[in-house]
């Protein structure tokens, strides 16, 4: 079980109304228990120049409640989980160094995924079979050069990201915006142990928190503040996605986007950042790589190996496909065939992996 007199002063300290994470940590370069706090003057107190003294009586007269510490300790253990405080070698330096970052975090997996360099993922709950493509290419590709993936957790581009950074082989982070006993989206539940095999889940909020259109902001904070830079594939022209982008330029990290379709809503967020130029184009990975230190980006990139000997029909098909999704209808006028038959080689072809169904019986180029 979590036990800890640091870290039962740290639970104690964050129930203070209006205290703040700034002021938490100030606090702990005099004290390290609650029995410290108890015997602290307040005009000791108030000489701190960060404290003050408003927050020095408050501090003084705000109720000591162990057993709720102890309550909130118990939840943590029966999720399998952990507490990581500000002051522990394992708590991500990137949120130590920015203000208004939370003093400790609950997760479940493992902790050192927080230390790796890592790039967020994130985009609309709703995307298109273009974005979710764009979203795992790009994705794989960061994974091949090393990077963890940090994303929400949420429906649609996040769980791309979260899945595509595991069928890579990579780790993955995800931050999310209840408790570690609230899981949401509750679909998700059985990627929790996906991500946990390598890497972790997080919050800032105790178990038994449930999701809140309020701390999702907060959530997206983390997302930023953990990560070298942020990839947004697709958002609307309003959004969690843009709030994590504008958290991230305010922090001088990367924000890079994918362009998208100008007739697309979904794609109005992602195309107003590249033009305002708040975000970077991306094409490649390679486009992220060359702007991250330690990734010079500028090695050629391999060839791409040639498809295997194909039949005529196959060739037909082949070439009229590209990373573009085309309607099955429209692509049996191209080959002038009929779609069952076009339906029957296609179906070959996917098997061959050079082909790959989207929904709503769309298709595209593998390789």
């Amino acid at each position: 079980m979590i036990s800890d007199d640091k870290l039962h002063l740290l639970l104690h300290l964050t129930r203070v109304p209006g205290l703040g994470p700034t002021r938490i940590r100030s606090l702990f370069s005099s004290m390290q228990s609650i029995s410290q706090l108890k015997r602290c003057r307040t005009d000791h107190l108030a000489a701190n120049p960060v404290i003050g003294p408003k927050y020095a009586a408050d501090l003084t007269v705000f109720p000591v409640d162990e057993e709720i510490h102890n309550q909130l300790i118990r939840q943590v253990d029966d999720t399998g989980g952990w507490i990581l405080p500000f002051w522990d070698e394992r708590f991500p330096a990137s949120l130590n160094r920015l203000s208004g970052m939370p003093t400790h975090l609950f997760g479940l997996g493992d902790p050192s995924a927080l230390s790796a360099v890592s790039m967020a993922v994130v985009g609309t709950r709703i995307p298109t079979p273009y974005g979710k493509l764009a979203a795992e290419k790009l994705t794989t590709g960061l994974v091949q050069a090393g990077l963890t993936i940090v994303s929400g957790f949420a429906r649609g581009i996040d769980t791309v990201a979260h899945q595509s950074c595991l069928a890579a082989g990579g780790t993955t982070v995800a931050v999310l915006g209840s408790g570690l006993g609230q899981i949401y989206p509750p679909e998700n539940q059985p990627l929790v142990d996906d991500v946990c095999r390598t890497g972790c889940v997080i919050t800032e909020y105790p178990p038994d928190s449930p999701p809140d259109a309020r701390h999702f902001p907060d959530r997206n904070r983390i997302i930023a503040g953990l990560s070298l830079g942020t990839l947004v594939v697709e958002a609307a022209d309003r959004g969690g996605a843009l709030i994590t982008a504008a958290m991230a330029l305010d922090m001088n990290r990367e924000v890079f986007a994918v362009p998208g379709d100008i007739f697309q809503p979904r794609a109005v967020g992602t195309n107003r950042l590249i033009q305002n130029g708040q975000a970077k184009l991306v094409i490649t990975a390679q486009d992220i790589l060359q702007e991250l230190p330690g990734f010079s980006g500028s090695g050629p990139r391999q060839p791409l190996p040639p498809p295997p000997d194909l039949t005529l029909f196959e060739a037909a098909i082949y070439d009229q496909l590209s990373s573009t999704p085309v309607h099955v209808d429209v692509l049996a006028d191209l080959v002038d065939r009929t779609t069952g038959d076009l339906l029957i080689q296609l179906l070959t072809m996917e098997f061959k992996g050079l082909v790959r169904q989207l929904p709503g019986k769309y298709f595209i180029r593998m390789g």
